[in-house]
């Protein structure tokens, strides 16, 4: 039996890097709920299960499946079978124009599947759009999830939009370029626009050539770089503030977080059981696998 009256838990997240973006996260919605919406959105259940009416017909709303609205549309949660969490992205039509063209897309309309499901690729595209916004990630790290999201979206969810071939033989130094751009100063503040910028491609195309190079888009590859050179200054005897500010990390705290992930202890533990030869295979192991 679904309570009507538990109280949700809402949250909003934005991001500098992506000021017409937004991702909402309702957290224990049991009751009814509609909205008008203002510009595109994207609503995927986490837990939440429900028939919702979208464009004159009613659909079942479940994990897995993404419900797309369009500027001026309304759509409703008729009848909630399970309670549960459920998130979404709101984007502005302009931004979201700038995306399709950064991919290749030369949209005449945008016609987008009232209710669809998503395939487990795009399923995780869009979950690493929800928590890079939850995590108050890097412009960086937030415009590479939009565009990761967005590439796959197109062919599942989009209509009345063609692609251009563009960009299909990129430079073979792009990769390495972006990457001398990277290590150039770990402290300082990039987004995908400077680094496209730097080897004359689209957002889209500058991350396709570093993936495909490196294995990791560029923002995974700098907190890589970054926790490598953190770990270099602790041997040394740096303080961990200092490390911190140094490299860029909002704080010391936030070091602290993403170097336990990283490596299974804390910086501080780190200088005080002497260094990686106290670490146990299960930190080395997590260490290898990196931290996207």
């Amino acid at each position: 039996m679904v309570d009507q009256n538990t109280p949700e838990k809402v949250s909003l997240f934005r991001n500098d890097g992506v000021p017409g973006a937004e991702v909402r996260v309702v957290g224990d919605s049991a009751r009814a709920w509609s909205f008008y919406s203002t510009a595109f959105e994207f609503v995927a259940p986490g837990s939440w299960l429900g028939d919702v009416r979208h464009r004159g017909a009613t659909a079942l709303l479940e994990p897995g499946r993404v419900l797309c609205a369009g500027p001026g549309e309304m759509f409703a949660a008729q009848r909630v079978r399970r309670a549960g969490s459920r998130a979404s992205l709101l984007i502005e039509e302009g931004w979201l124009t700038e995306y399709l063209y950064q991919a290749g897309l030369r949209p005449q309309r945008l016609d987008l599947q009232p209710v669809a499901r998503m395939s487990p690729p795009l399923a995780a595209a869009l979950l690493a759009v929800f928590r890079a916004f939850q995590a108050d990630g890097t412009k960086l790290e937030v415009q590479t999830s939009l565009v990761e999201f967005f590439a796959l979206a197109i062919p599942e969810l989009f209509g009345g939009a063609h692609a251009e071939r563009g960009e299909t033989r990129l430079p073979s130094n792009v990769a390495e370029r972006i990457r001398e751009r990277l290590e150039r100063d770990p402290s300082e503040s990039l987004d995908l626009d400077a680094l496209a910028g730097e080897v004359g491609l689209s957002r889209f195309g500058s991350l396709r050539a570093f993936k495909r190079e490196y294995g990791v888009p560029p923002h995974a590859y700098r907190m890589s770089m970054r926790l490598g050179l953190a770990r270099s200054s602790l041997r040394r005897g740096a303080k961990p503030a200092d490390v911190a500010a140094k490299l860029g990390f909002c704080d010391q705290s936030h070091l602290t977080r993403l170097f336990k992930l990283r490596f299974g202890i804390t910086p501080g533990e780190y200088v005080r059981r002497g260094y990686l030869g106290e670490l146990d295979s299960g930190a080395e192991q997590a260490a290898a696998s990196g931290y996207g």
